[in-house]
């Protein structure tokens, strides 16, 4: 019997919505392969959306994820509509894009966890990407927002774990040896 979500209670689940398929790097780690020009679309934002009962983690991904903030501020958007809470949220970037809408978005997801102690995002720094320039920036909005909005937010400056440990996928999956396989999801839509 095929499993279809419209069977399923989808109260209180994790969520990830994989906002682009863009980046602009090509780490050799990549789970996710080649960059694609590709963002995820409001229709099928709503959809999944109208499946959706509350969250309990929150994540966006891609690619990089803050390539599309749009569609990012939209979801926050269409959950608080639709009455649609997550408990915490999270995301990692390669943290080459810092600006103030990337600071806005921090703040909003902030403010929408009920949750707030448990979120989180990570910077890759890792032994597949030079040091980023943008470390020390990112390390300054964190005490920014600590400081003047009270905002703790678990920031790992991090990134990949070593070769054997890597997800065998994508990039990943051609340029190192794992035994850690994806594992499978429920898909929502197409």
């Amino acid at each position: 019997m095929k499993i279809s979500p419209f069977n399923l209670d989808l109260s209180y689940v994790d969520l990830i919505f994989e906002v682009t398929r863009k980046c602009n790097m090509q780490c050799p780690h990549c789970i996710r392969g080649e960059a694609q020009n590709v963002n995820i679309s409001k229709k099928v934002i709503d959809s999944v959306l109208s499946q959706i009962g509350s969250v309990s983690v929150f994540t966006v991904s891609g690619g990089e994820p803050l390539l599309n903030l749009r569609a990012i501020n939209y979801i926050l958007n269409q959950m608080n509509e639709r009455g649609v809470f997550f408990q915490e949220f999270w995301f990692a970037t390669n943290g080459t894009i810092l600006t103030k809408g990337v600071e806005d978005l921090i703040r909003n997801l902030y403010y929408c966890a009920t949750d707030k102690d448990i979120s989180g995002i990570r910077v890759s720094i890792d032994p597949y990407h030079e040091d980023i320039i943008n470390r020390w920036k990112w390390e300054d909005l964190k005490e920014t927002l600590n400081y003047r909005d009270g905002i703790d937010i678990n920031f790992e400056m991090r990134g990949a774990p070593e070769p054997r440990y890597l997800i065998s996928d994508g990039r990943a999956k051609d340029n190192y040896y794992s035994e850690r396989k994806p594992k499978p999801s429920l898909y929502l839509c197409e």
